[in-house]
């Protein structure tokens, strides 16, 4: 313990009174931290139990922000002895990272007496050792010099600092420093006095069982928040889910808009590309858009090459990473292949989700800036879709920048406070404009959580439209192919005719067979020579199939040819004749019968005396002929073989036409099943009649089996069916084949393999025989499984129905269409109207429900509106009409959506009538923004040259280089405007023209700052035409331009000078060319300041910084060049080493300030009395050096007796007393003379020196060869 000292004033804790012991003050501290959770309320009863306990006059808690500066968030000030800090920020510098880290080390810092730097009492020894501590611990360090005059300026002499360190799970890059990985340095409890006052280690021991405590209700507190945090993110991911699958469909658009709502975002927008069956891009949009970056091809900007390659690094990547570790096309991986440092502002936990705070300090997006630029948005969130290993889409997540403001303790200058301590602490307020928002690691987490949302409902939402789609074409081909079916069976039901023939051709298994055989019967029947089966082609050409003829023995050696029956021509040129008309040719003898000798001869060559010829139709087309031929005699055909032969070949047709249609079915099978593979649906074939039953492979997968581990068999369905679903199938079978319903359609329950229930949605057709008797079912099986978990979902939606109508705003009203008896609509009768249409056209719901359209709103009638509604409900064709509606009491613009909806049509709509008066506004802002188009054109060409200019600005290395380069660059800015650029002098009372560009200049070259509004107000200022009286002191107010625009350069809170312009032609400064000068001067400001503060720093590095000479690393380096330079040209260089005489002594009288005065005072003199090319360096304490180049010994000695004698006259006052008796001895040497390298010459000149000062002083000697 160290030793009170005679300036502790104040009596320690020990003699203070108190009425509550330490035990019973640290459980009441506890009991109120354990009785709330709220961690503001904890701290304030937490500093003020403690500045009671203590006496002191305040306790505060400064916590450490995560920007790195800190805030007092808790105080307690005894009567107002000290000004209040609470809600006060203060710089991160204020305790820079080393103090930081010290704290962690110490945990304690006392200051007993700030004006004796007496600082507290700690343990010497370790604890755990009984080692002594190490001496940078803070307990022990010296107070600093600036923190005395920072703790003074608050008005306090005596302080103790405990620090708050809270156990953290692990540490980010963006925690304060710790040693301990676990440990952190969440903020510091401060006692401040106004008197000196010692800390008795009991003291120091209730302090930090407070902070203990305060430190264990912090980790709470933050551990609730979390859960706070954790709740709120469910509770909004929840939301967005009740959004999104408000099935069906899902509602993309309407969870998109409230996911922007969720991160605070001023838009966001959700694509959806092309996949193999979603053939157009989706966009939904919301807030705020960025430009299309290509509008001529259509391209998004989720189109750019890096964000599809961002969006497929996953998918494409896998596992895979580079040599690197970094997954390809990562923001990391991106990063690292364009050689891109890490952006410092963004955290990113998440390598898929891609966090942009600033789009513009992003190197990778600064392609995509340009679709940004007419907008505010300055931050971008990008969140890709993955549905397995497929890209389903990408959630972009828009926010603008906003104006932060910050209260600090004092004015904060972050480049001059290092220089000197703030005198004031008292709030200022700092505004910063257009600050982009930092995407939080809470985002991010809620990012990622909507990605697998988003993601999945995207899926869903694509497959049930594929679902529908697919149920569409398989119910379309089912009615189009029974259709035909119910055709063919028809025409074969109603001619029925030999059924001992007929039993033989359904028997046949092809055409040839039944044709074959068909002749065989009827030759047989009729006891003829021959029967023969004509074929009609396509182009209604055609002749005799050979081999399905039937010839008894003794005629077989004819052979019919393709004109026996008529000529070709006539049949092909009308397109079958009589035929077609179903008339028969019968000719009992061909010589009787009237035909033409050609015929004739035809029929005798082919022996021919007697034919019958019948078509044969399948469905109404004329197929072939039946040919019934005698060869020997004439025949007399009898009436009823007439009869058969026709009845025969109407029953060989529809026989005919019943085996093509097997063939299509069978076709139509093959291609239903594809169609139910590719639409991964299962099939199902059942005879009636023998009992088989097939299941396509697909079935059986429905229900997790293969192939060969079910039979086909009707007990393999029973086995699998729920049994309360069996009964219900067979029945619904029976009243379909029966014809009480007209379609088998149902939903049943199937047991899965591994034990689950799948939903099947069965649907099916029946085959009927010739007798409508139905031998055969054909149906496919759908899984459902998930469609009936949304329509479970759906019927819990159905219960917000009703709130949903009443709570729009949009009108909405459903009708049913009324009709006469020809099934025409005769009006329409209202079924629903919800609150907003009502209100809209100014009815009650009792007046509309139940009523007719036309009877209460007959203006319908007159607008065509009625007739529109007809067409809708008749058609199905939607209806999207803006009108304006000045009938039956109104007069307004509506915007009018009408659909069908069963019977009737359901209408949207609102009133736009604001809109339209607001579209001559829009009109207008389309002319603007063509010409917004032309300017952002110039603007690019203007962001170029801008780049242009900031890259060279970067390369000079001088102001005065920097200036020739401005005025090259800038001119091409302003191609029709003269201007320069003005530095602000040290002095700070003058602006000098570093350098110019076109002609006249109509400004000054050298003015005061008071004589530009611009400089006086610390802002942009513009002069027109209409604004002359405003024009600037330092313009010529005889002949003034017509414009002229002043724009202060600015940099760092600094005012560096101006960038000014001018022009003779009015209306060429617009506001885009001042917006383009202010980034110009912005540029120029920052260049300006940095090659500033570049040379101060040079400045500073090599001279003194009490007397401003060069210091002795400058002249070391100096002598060596100049030397070598004295060898080339073979010239001398002389050296004076210079010694104030009994300076110490007029140190120790006067005091180190005088001292000081008069060092300064001499190096003055110095500067002044030597040649440019001279240098003066301060060599050591009051001992200085002068080297002249090219100077001989002679010329040195002479040159050094006129600095003595200078030294000797000088009169110098210094607080209003004289200094007099300043005399100084000078040493003389020369190079190459009295040492050949710098060191030898100035050990020569050293040595001179001391001889003159032993000799009395206030002489000049001359170093001795």
């Amino acid at each position: 313990m160290r030793p009170k000292s005679k300036a502790d004033s104040t009596a320690s804790f020990d003699d203070q009174s108190s009425s509550l012991t330490q035990p019973v003050l640290l459980n009441r501290i506890a009991n109120r931290i354990r009785q709330s959770l709220e961690l503001g309320e904890i701290l304030s009863a937490t500093v003020a139990e403690v500045r009671s306990f203590l006496g002191t006059d305040r306790i505060k808690i400064y916590q450490f922000q995560p920007e790195g500066h800190g805030l007092v968030i808790a105080e307690s000030i005894y009567e107002d002895r000290l000004p209040s800090l609470y809600g006060l920020n203060f710089p991160a510098d204020d305790i820079p990272t080393y103090a930081r880290e010290l704290f962690l080390r110490a945990r304690q810092r006392t200051i007993i007496d700030l004006s004796t730097h007496q600082i507290g009492i700690s343990a010497l020894d370790s604890v755990e050792t009984g080692e002594p501590l190490e001496t940078q611990d803070i307990r022990y360090r010296p107070i600093d010099p600036c923190h005395l005059e920072y703790l003074i300026a608050m008005g306090v002499k005596s302080s103790v600092v405990v620090p708050i360190v809270i156990e953290t799970a692990s540490r980010s890059e963006s925690e304060l420093p710790s040693l301990q990985s676990n440990q952190h340095l969440w903020g510091l409890l401060v006692s401040h006095h106004s008197e000196p006052r010692t800390v008795t280690e009991e003291e120091l021991r209730f302090i930090q069982s407070v902070v203990d405590q305060v430190s264990v209700a912090i980790a709470q507190s933050i551990l609730l928040e979390q859960v706070r945090e954790q709740a709120k993110q469910e509770a909004n991911i929840n939301r967005v889910t009740a959004v999104l699958y408000t099935l069906p469909p899902v509602k993309l658009q309407a969870a998109l808009e409230e996911t922007v709502a969720l991160f605070r975002g001023s838009g966001g927008r959700l694509y959806l590309p092309t996949n193999e069956t979603q053939q157009s891009i989706e966009l939904y949009v919301c807030g705020t858009q960025p430009e299309q970056i290509d509008r001529i091809h259509n391209r998004y900007i989720e189109e750019n090459l890096l964000w599809q390659k961002f969006l497929t690094a996953k998918v494409h990547a896998g596992d895979s990473k580079s040599s690197s570790g970094i997954k390809p096309w990562s923001v990391e991986w991106m990063r690292a292949m364009y050689a891109l440092s890490a952006v410092p502002w963004e955290s990113n936990t998440n390598s898929n989700i891609w966090p942009i705070a600033d789009i513009y300090r992003e190197p990778l997006f600064r392609t995509l800036v340009p679709a940004f630029q007419n907008t505010q948005i300055r931050g971008v969130l990008i969140v890709p879709l993955y549905f397995g290993q497929e890209v389903v889409g990408c959630l972009t997540i828009f926010r603008e920048d906003s104006d932060r403001e910050i209260v600090w303790a004092g004015e904060h200058d972050p480049d001059t406070r290092q220089l000197s301590p703030r005198q004031s602490f008292a709030a200022w307020r700092q505004i910063k404009k257009e600050q982009a928002q930092s995407w939080t690691e809470a985002d991010i987490r809620l990012a990622q959580a909507l990605s697998e949302l988003f993601s999945s409902a995207v899926k869903h939402y694509r497959l049930y439209g594929q679902l529908q789609t697919l149920n569409a074409n398989l119910e379309l081909q089912v009615q189009v192919r029974t259709a035909e079916l119910q055709h063919s069976n028809a025409i074969a039901n109603q001619q029925r005719a030999g059924a001992g023939i007929l039993s033989k051709l359904q028997k046949a298994l092809d055409v040839e067979t039944i044709c074959r055989t068909a002749t065989q019967e009827v030759r047989q029947l009729l006891n003829i020579d021959r029967v023969a089966i004509y074929c009609f082609d396509a182009d209604w050409g055609g002749g005799f199939i050979r081999n399905l003829e039937s010839v008894s023995p003794a005629w077989t050696q004819i052979v019919l040819a393709t004109r026996t029956v008529w000529n070709d021509s006539y049949l092909q040129e009308t397109q079958g004749g009589r035929y077609k008309n179903h008339e028969i040719s019968n000719v009992s003898d061909i010589y009787n019968a009237g035909l033409s000798p050609c015929h004739i001869e035809v029929l005798e060559h082919y022996c021919i005396r007697a034919f019958l010829v019948i078509p044969i139709f399948i469905g109404d087309k004329l197929w072939g002929l039946l040919g019934a031929y005698n060869h020997s005699t004439p025949r007399l055909w009898k009436d009823s073989e007439l009869v058969f032969t026709n009845q025969f070949a109407a029953h060989l047709g529809a026989v005919l036409d019943r085996k093509q249609a097997e063939i299509d079915l069978l076709e139509a099978k093959e291609q239903f099943e594809l169609a139910l593979r590719a639409s991964h649906d299962g099939f199902w074939d059942w005879d009636l009649v023998t009992g088989e039953m097939y299941y396509s492979p697909r079935w059986k997968e429905m229900l997790g089996y293969d192939d060969s581990e079910l039979p086909n068999s009707p007990e393999t369905w029973k086995a699998l069916i729920f049994d309360e679903d069996y009964p219900l199938t067979l029945q619904l079978i029976e009243d379909y084949n029966t014809g009480k319903v007209d379609q088998f359609l149902m939903t049943q329950r199937f047991y899965h393999k591994d034990g689950s229930t799948v939903y099947i949605l069965s649907q099916a057709i029946h085959v009927k025989d010739e007798n409508e008797r139905v031998v055969r079912m054909i149906g496919a099986h759908s899984d459902v499984t998930k469609m009936v978990k949304i329509q479970e979902a759906m019927e819990t939606s159905k219960m917000q129905l009703a709130s949903v109508l009443n709570s729009s705003l949009d009108g909405i009203m459903a009708f049913r269409s009324v009709r006469n008896k020809a099934g025409e609509i005769q009006d329409f009768e209202w079924l629903l109207a919800n609150p907003a249409a009502c209100e809209m056209i100014n009815r009650k719901p009792e007046d509309l429900i139940g009523k007719y359209l036309l009877e209460e709103m007959p203006g319908n009638l007159e607008e065509g509106l009625f007739e529109r509604y007809i067409q809708v409900v008749e058609t199905g064709t939607m209806m999207d009409r803006e009108f304006c509606y000045d009938r039956d009491g109104l007069n307004s613009w509506f915007q009018n959506i009408a659909v069908k909806l069963g019977d009737g049509f359901v209408v949207t709509f609102r009133n736009v009538t604001n809109i339209k008066r607001s579209e001559q506004a829009l009109q207008e802002a389309n002319r603007q923004l063509e010409e917004r188009v032309g300017e952002l054109n110039q603007r690019n060409s203007e962001m170029v040259l801008l780049s242009e200019i900031s890259d060279f600005l970067q390369a000079c290395l001088t102001i005065k280089e920097a200036s020739a380069t401005i005025a090259t660059l800038v001119q091409s800015l302003f191609p029709e405007c003269s201007g320069g650029i003005f530095i602000t002098a040290n002095s700070r009372n003058r602006l000098e023209i570093v350098t110019s560009w076109g002609n006249p200049l109509y400004s000054e070259t050298i003015f005061h700052p008071k004589d530009c509004w611009a400089l006086r107000r610390g802002r942009v200022h513009w002069m027109g035409s209409d604004r002359h009286e405003l024009i600037c002191n330092h313009i010529n107010h005889k002949d003034p331009p017509a414009e002229s625009l002043c724009i202060p350069m600015i940099a760092q809170g600094e005012t560096l000078g101006l960038l000014y312009l001018c022009t003779t032609a009015p209306h060429t400064i617009s506001e885009s060319k001042q917006r383009l000068a202010r980034t110009v001067a912005e540029q120029v400001g920052m260049a300006i300041a940095n090659l500033t503060l570049r040379e101060t720093l040079q400045n500073q590095s090599i001279r003194d910084p009490l007397t401003g000479l060069f210091n002795r690393r400058y002249l070391e380096e100096f002598l060596t060049k100049e030397i070598d330079r004295a060898q080339r040209n073979h010239y001398s260089i002389g050296i004076i080493m210079l010694d104030i005489d009994n300076f110490k002594q007029f140190n120790d009288t006067l005091g180190h300030e005088a001292g000081d005065f008069v060092l300064q005072e001499i190096g003055y003199l110095l500067k002044k009395m030597i040649r440019v090319s001279d240098v003066a360096c301060r060599y050591g304490g009051e001992e200085m050096t002068v080297i002249l180049p090219e100077s001989s010994l002679e010329d040195t000695y002479i040159k050094a007796e006129e600095l003595r004698e200078a030294i000797a006259q000088l009169k110098l006052n210094y607080n209003g007393k004289r200094l007099e008796g300043l005399t100084a001895s000078c040493g003389v040497a020369c190079f190459p003379d009295r040492g050949t390298t710098g060191n030898a010459v100035i050990i020569a000149a050293d040595a001179a020196l001391y001889q003159a000062k032993g000799s009395g002083r206030n002489k000049v000697i001359v170093a001795k060869k």
